[in-house]
């Protein structure tokens, strides 16, 4: 982290956040914060086209009414609609996501999502960029994972983040990473009775090979008075490339071996009669039967400058499968590219953070109107610090005496990482004199109401059961500013998930809820 803030280049900041909330049946169905997402906020262009879907069959029940209920079916129909709220949740993100890119101020760079190597996710992702693409086609939208950012990525002379892709060059060879790619690419023509064995041949060189060998004639032997192409050996191509501002005249110059690895070159054998299909090098016998054509293309290689960079990745250990990872994370916080979120925005979701603001005295640091500090704090529910000290001495004693109350969660994201009901009391137990239990937090468990509905799943046979089902409600949120403005700071809509009231987690993208739509009703609460 030290290392991270002293580096950092860009003091701008995107948040695109997600607070997860439960109805509690235990406090008047108030609802109270299960967690605070502030990287790969998911769902936001599923949740968006879900809440569409579900107000079609809402619509169209009520358009079937029988002719002479219309009148009570058009007041049903506009009641209906009215109770299910719009959700402009991909577009608020998508808009956040281009003022940033506005920010940064170079019409040429791109948007980066940061993407999983296998991404199961990847509907909503695309939802995102065809959005973007929509609203603003001038912004263009790339992924990328780390590792990937970690082999194409380099800090350009103003800490802009660049990324480096090597486009596939003319003779239909794939360059692999920049210090690996091909320099020479070998191809055989020629007509008569040798051609067929001439053009079924192919050869790709890399940088340890020398990459001006005259290639094996159609007999299989390079011409000896050719020997090997040489410093001061020309032909009007090279000539011509020179004249584009391309490269030296010399072929084999140090500075034009510099250039080689951005080179592909092509080798063509052909009949020397055919004189004016060739070029031949200056100062070389031509081999008897046959001459040589030497054709110099540039591989091209395209640098997008990434002006604000989006994690859909990077939240969990797994993500960083080796030290490459870990170093494309860094190249990307010392860049001046926006993030979203940025390391400070990263560590403030973990939930280590949020326990943290649920201490008495610490959301006045940030809030300074009383009746503020009375709303934020009504939606926080018990959190216990687990630290070595009287505070977690006692939070771990009223977990052991009733492990169902509590939910034991760990600094992780992704989903399948908390602890419920008696294996609180069996993973309290195991690391009660480890420091291991610093890492994690304590928290009061929810008791959401229970609905009985449907939930429809793929290769169901017939009807889905009737089940009983609680819901989890996100709220979207953006925000971007630096130290001294905020710019933008708005809700911009929601996403709601079902589950199983027997489940203990609700992950759709795990298979163990599935999304839904809130639908309003008046109601009175009696206290």
């Amino acid at each position: 982290m030290e290392t991270v803030v002293s580096l950092a280049q860009q003091t701008f900041q995107l948040g695109l956040f997600r607070s997860d909330y439960f109805a509690d049946s235990a406090a008047n169905f108030g609802i109270k914060q299960v967690e605070f997402n502030t990287i790969a906020s998911s769902f936001g262009g599923i949740a968006t086209n879900i809440s569409q879907y579900n107000s079609y069959p809402v619509v169209y029940t009520v358009l079937d009414w029988p002719a002479d209920d219309w009148e009570i079916g058009t007041q049903s129909l506009v009641s209906s609609t009215e109770k299910l709220p719009t959700n402009g949740a991909l577009q608020g993100i998508c808009e956040a996501l281009a003022e940033a890119w506005t920010i940064y101020a170079d019409l040429r760079a791109v948007v980066m999502i940061v993407v999983e190597n296998v991404t199961y996710n990847i509907c909503d992702q695309r939802f995102h960029e065809f959005e973007i693409r929509e609203l603003h086609p001038e912004i263009r939208v790339i992924r990328k994972t780390l590792t990937e950012i970690g082999e194409q990525g380099k800090l350009g002379p103003m800490k802009e983040l660049i990324m480096v892709l090597w486009v596939k060059p003319a003779c239909g060879v794939e360059p692999a990473a920049r210090d690996k790619a091909p320099t020479t690419c070998r191809r055989w023509s020629g007509t008569g009775p040798n051609s067929a064995s001439l053009l079924s041949s192919s050869v790709t060189h890399t940088q340890a090979d020398n990459p001006l060998r005259a290639p094996r004639g159609p007999s299989g032997q390079r011409p000896a008075q050719w020997g090997e192409l040489g410093v001061g050996i020309h032909t009007q191509n090279i000539q011509r490339e020179k004249r584009r501002g391309r490269g030296s005249s010399d072929w084999g110059t140090s500075d034009e071996r510099a250039l080689v690895p951005s080179r592909t070159i092509h080798w063509h054998w052909q009949p020397s009669s055919a004189r004016t299909s060739y070029l031949r090098p200056r100062g070389v016998d031509e081999p008897p039967g046959l001459a040589l054509s030497v054709i110099t293309t540039r591989s091209r290689c395209k640098d997008d400058v990434v002006s604000v960079v989006y994690y859909r990745s990077g939240y969990e250990p797994g993500q960083y499968p080796s030290q490459l990872e870990w170093e494309a994370r860094l190249l990307v916080e010392r860049s001046r590219a926006i993030k979203s979120p940025s390391i400070q925005y990263h560590l403030a979701g973990t939930k280590k953070v949020q326990q943290a603001l649920a201490r008495p005295g610490a959301v006045e640091k940030f809030l300074t109107e009383l009746h503020q500090v009375e709303v934020v704090r009504e939606i926080f529910t018990g959190l216990y610090s687990l630290d070595f000290d009287k505070f977690g001495e006692e939070a771990i004693q009223l977990a052991l005496a009733n492990p169902d109350k509590f939910v034991l969660k760990p600094q992780r994201e992704g989903g399948g990482n908390n602890v419920y009901g008696e294996k609180v009391r069996e993973e309290l137990l195991a690391m009660k004199d480890s420091k291991e239990r610093t890492a994690w937090i304590l928290m009061d468990r929810i008791s959401p109401p229970i609905q009985t509905c449907y939930i429809v799943r793929p290769g169901q046979d017939g009807l889905p059961p009737l089940s009983d089902l609680v819901s989890e409600l996100g709220i979207f949120g953006v925000i971007l500013g630096d130290k001294d403005n905020i710019f933008v700071n708005k809700q911009v809509g929601h996403m709601l998930r079902t589950k199983l009231s027997s489940a203990d987690e609700g992950g759709v993208a795990a298979g163990s809820g599935a999304l839904d739509s809130p639908y309003l009703i008046d109601a009175v609460v009696t206290c």
